[in-house]
């Protein structure tokens, strides 16, 4: 077995596509996995399931999901290994430290190229910086994010993926329990 995390994107923010936790961890151990734990509402799962099922198992619970709500839901995995890799690569540690909230990891569905990556430009007038990696994005915030261009919009559109956005706080709050015992 092996552990991993999965991200859903747009579950349970402002008022739209409404998840119940609970049904949430249904869902994933219907598909197969245990050890089935939710953070906070927004669609931070981890779970165990036997090693190179996580991303079909995430699969299966998004076509599940869609069944029984209506809407999709697009599903980022990461594995235990790679999480922990992902909170020790933040270019902006010491601005997480002073403000969690300041710093985002935005995760991709998927790998991309350095000629993709190169493209990345953003409109930064807020004084935002970034870096993108092979399969993440950190961005530090200094002024929030909420009128930031730096966005899983810009971000989908311009490295041709899927990506969802975790405050720093809670992408540490996730490898404590990806490291739990």
């Amino acid at each position: 077995m092996a552990r991993f995390v999965a991200l859903l994107r747009g579950i349970n923010v402002g008022g739209n596509h409404m998840l119940p936790m609970d049904d949430l961890r249904t869902h994933f151990e219907e598909a197969g996995a245990t050890s089935v734990q939710t953070y906070i509402q927004s669609g931070n799962v981890v779970f165990d399931a036997p090693a190179r099922q996580g991303v079909k198992l995430a699969q299966t619970v998004a076509q599940a999901i869609e069944i029984s709500t209506g809407f999709s839901v697009p599903i980022v995995v990461r594995t235990a290994d790679a999480w922990n890799a992902l909170v020790e690569g933040n270019p902006f540690a010491a601005e997480a430290k002073k403000d969690p909230k300041r710093v985002h990891a935005m995760l991709l569905d998927r790998t991309t190229t350095k000629p993709v990556r190169a493209k990345f430009e953003p409109d930064c007038r807020l004084g935002e910086r970034f870096e993108v990696v092979k399969d993440a994005l950190y961005v530090d915030y200094p002024n929030g994010s909420a009128r930031s261009k730096v966005d899983v919009t810009y971000s989908d559109r311009v490295l041709s993926c899927t990506t969802t956005a975790r405050n720093w706080r809670t992408v540490v709050a996730i490898q404590q329990l990806v490291n739990a015992s």
